[in-house]
């Protein structure tokens, strides 16, 4: 681990132990080496992260004496980690933060951390600008090689959090969609069906490529022929269309496998039909409205996953301060699936 992860993991759990222990103001901390020892830490980044907090007027070392607290930690005085959310205005999307970012901020609050968020739809100078003293970054969204490259130029401890086509570049956990698509049509091809579609995402959407991955898998293991006019990849701003002229195109089909952000148009498509009701449906969730649809199906597989993203990416942050880096660690949360029993 490169010095600088080492000398914000002292001052973190120097910060943490002020605060966990309670201490006031005039309170003595620990003696140096029972510090060392407490962290698994070296003497010399221990003192210098107790002497930069005495430098920023937090403690004050007295000769012979100790370490002592001068001056309570507040919210302002915590440590950053950035939240980047890359966006795309061409998708309709708003440059607000992910429904569990605030999750994230909590976490970190118990941590004596603060998040800082920033939305952006590429790479800028007020991106980097936030970015600078930052003992980390998350980041969720659109990512590119134009990010990528820009990410890296950061120099720091960064997570991805959701899909990241560049798993081998930056740390990553995600959600499984390969996996989840594998699962269910091997599961429909179990059953005996013979026509398995997918209304996928757009063709630029990474999961909805790593769905199709996991489709293919589980059809040349059964050793069936990829029917192309069965497969849609519908993206914005046609998708109601595409998936409208996919069902009139395919009535045989006898069952289907949708991504997520399909489902409500697909929804829409089958007002005055019964084929949402009628034909067995795949579906992913992660999501609240997939979640909340498969308890009304009939014939329907649901793969939920389960476990938190940002709980994870948080966990994997903090083993980046205080541990020897793996090259590039990644965490994929794999599915459980359901059956609907209606």
């Amino acid at each position: 681990m490169n010095k600088l992860l080492k000398y914000n993991q002292a001052k973190l759990e120097i910060m943490n132990l002020i605060a966990g222990d309670s201490l006031e103001i005039g309170a003595r901390l620990p003696p140096e080496r029972d510090l060392v020892s407490r962290f698994n830490l070296s003497m010399i980044t221990v003192r210098r992260a107790l002497k930069d907090l005495e430098r920023q007027g937090f403690l004050e070392r007295r000769n012979r004496l100790g370490t002592f607290l001068r001056k309570s930690i507040q919210k302002e005085d915590m440590e950053r980690i950035l939240f980047i959310r890359i966006y795309k205005e061409e998708y309709k999307e708003t440059p607000r933060p992910p429904e569990y970012s605030h999750h994230v901020s909590e976490l970190l609050s118990q941590k004596l951390i603060n998040m800082q968020f920033i939305a952006a739809k590429e790479p800028d100078i007020a991106t980097a600008n936030e970015a600078k003293g930052c003992i980390g970054i998350f980041v969720q969204g659109w990512l590119t090689q134009e990010w990528l490259d820009f990410l890296k130029m950061l120099n720091t401890p960064t997570v991805v959090l959701g899909a990241n086509p560049f798993p081998d570049q930056l740390p990553t956990v995600s959600y499984d969609w390969k996996y989840a698509g594998e699962g269910l049509t091997e599961e429909f091809i179990s059953c005996g069906y013979k026509k398995i579609g997918l209304i996928n995402g757009g063709p630029t959407y990474y999961p909805a490529k790593q769905m199709y991955e996991g489709y293919c898998l589980a059809m040349a293991k059964a050793k069936r022929k990829i029917d192309d006019k069965l497969v849609i990849w519908p993206g914005h701003p046609q998708m109601h269309k595409h998936i409208c002229d996919y069902l009139d195109a395919n009535p045989d089909c006898d069952a289907l496998i949708i991504e997520n952000g399909a489902l409500i148009p697909f929804l829409q498509c089958n007002w005055n039909r019964p084929l949402a009701h009628r034909m067995p449906l795949g579906m992913i969730g992660d999501s609240e409205a997939s979640s909340n649809f498969f308890k009304h199906l009939d014939h329907g597989l649901l793969m939920a996953f389960e476990e938190s993203i940002y709980i994870a990416g948080v966990d994997m942050i903090f083993s980046m301060f205080s541990s020897e880096p793996q090259a590039n660690p990644i965490k994929l949360i794999r599915p459980q699936l359901y059956r609907s029993s209606n």
